[in-house]
């Protein structure tokens, strides 16, 4: 082994393990198609591996970084290094446009659909200097989305990516280095990841409204757009920013548990009370067990919002405590039905138990089909003591929902209705 590694130098497998340990990441994949190395850099996936082409008499290998990103403007540029052909094809007109810096534009050829934004991203002396550290480059772009034939997905719409591809193995460590870090510097330009982002609302907006879930090729996840957004909208409850409400709102309803949990947290943060009724019904989840509990942040989010009387009601009525449900009696509405509907699908029994017990004693009878699958469901189990307390729900809804309905009567001015004394709810 050591023969061979003086003759040829080092197994790519060696040196990419190298840069993987330096990089913080984690290799990938593997199978006949080879390992990869991924890393994070902010939000985004850098994947790195190897590639090969066959023209049906021979087959050239590439080594390729990628990193999808959400592209708002859909900027794009295509960087390479000038070769002896280079002023044959601008003579036939080939765009390659001038940064002003005479030793790069000598050296590399610079083609955008935004002049302005390319000389910008350009204009960073860093990129400039990790541009120049890659001897060799035989595409540095930003891809669009409906070009990446390799993947079995597409991204979702907005994301593309950004892309470098070389003839050859680079076992070079420190040229993956600088690779890695020439990645990081225009990721970051492109996206405004500097102090000025940090307070952007407009930005956070942009990326909370991004697309989520992820992207999967060769077993591996190249795009995961779900903590991103999960960020922003942290980030947003951080700002205090009031215009993300009704966005913030939608996120509740989202199935990744990081970002409906960030946006409960946010919106308790901004204080809005449109946010009260969105916030109601999470008080009855606590699916998937494993995830942050959507109800605690809720129930936190409530308080901010001043409704420290609910949130008590329903953790008293959770505990079987009469003077609980007489409290939730202050809360009748649709968002209580729900929160006490979605108890029936929680995994914990008692929780469930407690729940239709309170749906019993306030009445809700419109949750009774509902009530009777939970009831089949625990006989199946024999959990007897819990099954008792849905049992006898399920008995008191029944015997409502067969009790005439009160006859229809013209409406009644508010003023001419009795007072009601005082109560619990006062």
């Amino acid at each position: 082994m050591r023969i061979l590694e003086s003759l040829f130098g080092p197994s790519r497998e060696e040196v990419w393990a190298q840069f993987c340990t330096q990089i913080n990441g984690q290799v990938a994949g593997g199978g006949w198609r080879g390992s990869k190395v991924q890393a994070q850099v902010g939000d985004w996936t850098l994947t790195l591996d190897t590639f090969s082409q066959s023209d049906g008499n021979s087959s050239t290998t590439y080594t390729r970084l990628r990193a999808p990103f959400l592209n708002h403007d859909q900027f794009r540029f295509n960087i390479y290094r000038a070769g002896w052909g280079t002023d044959l094809a601008k003579f036939f007109g080939m765009q390659d446009l001038e940064i002003g810096d005479p030793l790069f534009d000598q050296k590399f050829v610079v083609q955008s659909n935004a002049e302005a934004k390319v000389r910008a991203l350009l204009a960073n002396p860093r990129i400039r200097e990790l541009l120049h550290a890659q001897t060799r480059i035989g595409q540095f772009t930003v891809k669009d989305n409906e070009r990446m034939a390799f993947h079995t997905s597409r991204y979702p719409e907005g994301v593309d990516v950004l892309y470098f591809q070389v003839v050859g193995v680079i076992k070079d460590l420190t040229l993956l280095k600088s690779l890695y870090d020439l990645f990081a510097e225009v990721l970051n330009h492109l996206c405004h990841l500097d102090s000025a982002y940090l307070e952007d609302i407009d930005l956070h907006l942009r990326a909370l409204r991004a697309p989520g879930g992820q992207i999967t090729a060769d077993h591996v996840v190249l795009w995961d757009g779900d903590p991103a957004r999960a960020a922003a909208a942290q980030s947003l409850g951080r700002l205090g920013a009031r215009e993300a409400v009704p966005d913030l709102i939608e996120a509740l309803a989202e199935r990744d548990p990081d970002l409906r949990v960030n946006a409960a947290w946010a919106l308790g943060e901004i204080g809005d009370p449109a946010a009260i009724p969105a916030l109601i019904p999470l008080l009855g989840e606590d699916w998937p067990p494993e995830a942050p509990q959507i109800s605690g942040y809720a129930g936190a989010a409530l308080r901010r919002l001043g409704q420290d009387a609910l949130v008590d009601a329903f953790d008293a009525a959770l505990q079987g405590r009469p003077d609980g449900v007489e409290l939730l009696r202050c809360h009748r509405g649709p968002e209580l039905t729900e929160a006490l509907r979605r108890l029936l699908d929680s995994r914990n029994q008692f929780r469930v138990a407690y729940g239709a017990w309170s749906l019993g004693e306030l009445g809700i009878v419109e949750l009774l089909p509902q009530l009777r699958v939970c009831e089949r469901e625990f006989r199946r189990s024999s959990a007897l003591p819990q099954l008792e307390r849905i049992t006898e729900a399920v008995k008191r809804l029944e015997t409502q929902a067969r009790l005439p309905r009160p006859a229809t009567s013209p409406a009644t001015s508010v003023q001419e209705l009795p007072r009601p004394s005082h109560g619990p709810c006062e």
